[in-house]
């Protein structure tokens, strides 16, 4: 059996502890801090047994009074190390407690997802236990408020669109649809979006022969995603923006790249379509969030914000608007519609018309 490569389209590997995480091993158990050294050294065999059993003991204790970062590092510790099995047994441990790790969560659902396909892992595939883990994180996205937290949330929710557990709209996903809508479809958030994706667009193209995008597009875009079987590539001579690969075989983007169907999927679906158009200094979008050394100069009380709203009389198809700034500098407002195809999530963008401001 091959073992799982998590491309870099989708960003589905392990969740680990993050900087603030790390640092809490010698915060909160500044006792334990050579234990865990010692336990992470595990293959070249300085640690001794007493001193990791303590060193787990007293993550066990944390995580037992609510405490995350020690739920994350336990499993971290232990699967570095190289143990496997208990790097498991820690996290169907933890992710029985009333204060939950949405990390753990997502951790567990991955190793049952793809079992032996993951090196090292030490169960065999059951997806239906995977994706009632997945479904467990989205319909309690409402404990999982932190912006870290969140991410997952978005991760485990993309995932069952992108494996085909659930369409958007589904009963198990739509108070998370709902409530993230709420939270993220305003003009100010399609500028912030549409400012990192300008940013994530030339650090694509600063790639070594474009190798490595997929990990940066879906990062900055995460209502997006892809076949797992595809990997998705800049073009190197940037004539035609991304494509799409399998082992040594090309094809262009259509159909390739899907996005949940909603305001922001539409809206991220258009920045990503519209990639081939957006030079660095030229033609570009212009958004408020933007420095004063990005922006133009503007006509007075001019509102450059995007806007996005679902086109009236028509299913799953969305209308954008956007400022772009020309390649002779001059500023006009573009109308676009983006349609997804209902059953796959297939974005089709086309461009109404563009006014000179």
């Amino acid at each position: 059996m091959t073992s799982k490569n998590f491309n870099d389209t989708d960003n589905f590997s392990f969740a680990h502890a993050d900087a603030e995480e790390n640092n809490s091993r010698s915060g909160i158990f500044p006792a334990w801090t050579g234990a865990y050294n010692r336990l992470q050294r595990q293959s070249v065999g300085d640690n001794t047994a007493e001193d990791a059993t303590k060193a787990l003991d007293a993550l066990m204790k944390a995580a037992e009074h609510g405490n995350k970062s020690a739920m994350i590092n336990g499993f971290d510790i232990l699967w570095q190390a190289g143990e496997h099995e208990k790097a498991l047994q820690w996290l169907e441990f933890v992710n029985k407690l009333m204060l939950k790790n949405v990390k753990c969560l997502w951790n567990e659902a991955m190793l049952h997802f793809f079992g032996n396909e993951i090196a090292g892992s030490p169960v065999k595939k059951d997806k239906l236990k995977a994706l009632h883990i997945l479904q467990y994180i989205v319909e309690h996205y409402y404990d999982f408020k932190d912006n870290d937290e969140l991410h997952v949330v978005q991760k485990a929710y993309i995932f069952m669109l992108k494996h085909s557990v659930h369409e958007c709209g589904a009963l198990p996903l739509c108070s998370y649809e709902l409530w993230k809508a709420g939270r993220r479809d305003n003009s100010e958030n399609y500028s912030e979006t549409g400012l990192r994706w300008c940013r994530a667009l030339q650090k694509c193209r600063e790639l070594p022969d474009g190798i490595g995008a997929g990990r940066i597009v879906f990062n900055c875009l995460d209502e997006l995603y892809m076949d797992d079987m595809w990997l998705l590539e800049h073009d190197a001579a940037d004539t035609c923006g991304f494509f799409v690969r399998k082992g040594e075989k090309n094809r262009t983007l259509d159909g390739a790249v899907r996005a949940s169907v909603g305001c922001m999927g539409a809206w991220q679906s258009y920045l990503f379509l519209s990639s081939v158009r957006i030079k660095n200094p030229g033609k570009r979008p212009v958004f408020s969030s933007a420095s004063l050394a990005e922006k133009p100069a503007l006509p007075e009380n001019y509102k450059i914000e995007p806007s996005v709203m679902p086109q009236t009389g028509e299913r799953n198809s969305f209308v954008i608007e956007c400022t772009w700034l020309g390649d002779d500098q001059s500023l006009f407002r573009e109308k676009s519609v983006i349609r997804f195809d209902s059953a796959a999530g297939i974005p089709v963008m086309h461009v109404l018309s563009q006014e000179s401001i």
